[in-house]
């Protein structure tokens, strides 16, 4: 059985990405607000900073470690969540199709998904290493073409 973690070049691409967001939300309020609501201006600014900060530094580190997918010879268990952990139990011989979702400069971005669709549902791997994805795609695909 092999533990597969979520990789952590997302995470700091995603944390620049909200990085813009907050600057270009920040840099708005001070443009149209500053000079005639001040304090408005000031309150918006701090929310924004503050909001950013917090999902940056505590939520996104919290939810990214507790994403990870365990495969063994005949299960895929995937988990996910914070607050409210969701674990998916996917028997490897039920899953009929299989899909390797890679972004440009996946290797370095760590944007890889790997999609399982099975009988009653699908589930989603994210935010895989390319050489976790690549690693579970073969893996699970052997097995279906194995099982036919």
């Amino acid at each position: 059985m092999k533990k597969y973690y979520a990789d952590r070049n997302s995470m700091n691409l995603m944390r620049f990405l909200l990085l813009i967001v907050a600057g270009l939300l920040i840099g708005a309020a001070y443009y149209f607000l500053f000079e005639r609501f001040t304090v408005i201006a000031k309150i918006v600014i701090v929310a924004v900073a503050s909001i950013y900060a917090a999902a940056a530094l505590i939520i996104l580190p919290i939810w990214y470690r507790s994403v990870y997918c365990c495969i063994s010879g005949e299960t895929a268990s995937i988990c996910t969540g914070i607050f409210i952990k969701n674990c998916q139990l996917v028997k490897i011989a039920s899953v009929q199709h299989i899909v390797l979702v890679t972004t440009p400069f996946s290797r370095y971005t760590g944007m890889n998904f790997v999609t399982l669709n099975f009988l009653g549902g699908f589930a989603v791997i994210p935010f895989l290493s390319y050489s976790d994805a690549t690693e579970i795609y073969s893996k699970i695909q052997h097995a279906v073409a194995e099982n036919g």
